[in-house]
């Protein structure tokens, strides 16, 4: 998905992501609590209300590049 969003996709555009929020805390070197936040995309979408898009269908991936879990 990676690599279609980088060819589609230009620096400052407007995007809409669908995914999942993980988070997962640590004690630092220092015993501070650290907290992270991360948004596992699922789907990428140029968002259209500013702009006009075309659709290109891509090449079809292989199974193994399916499987995100």
């Amino acid at each position: 998905m990676a690599a279609h969003v980088a060819t589609s996709l230009n620096a400052g555009d407007r995007v809409l992501v669908t995914g999942r929020l993980e988070q997962s805390s640590w004690e630092a070197q220092d015993g501070s609590r650290r907290t992270k936040h991360e948004l596992v995309a699922t789907e990428v979408a140029a968002s259209l209300r500013y702009a006009e898009a075309s659709n290109t269908r891509a090449s079809k991936p292989d199974a193994d590049d399916d499987d995100m879990n």
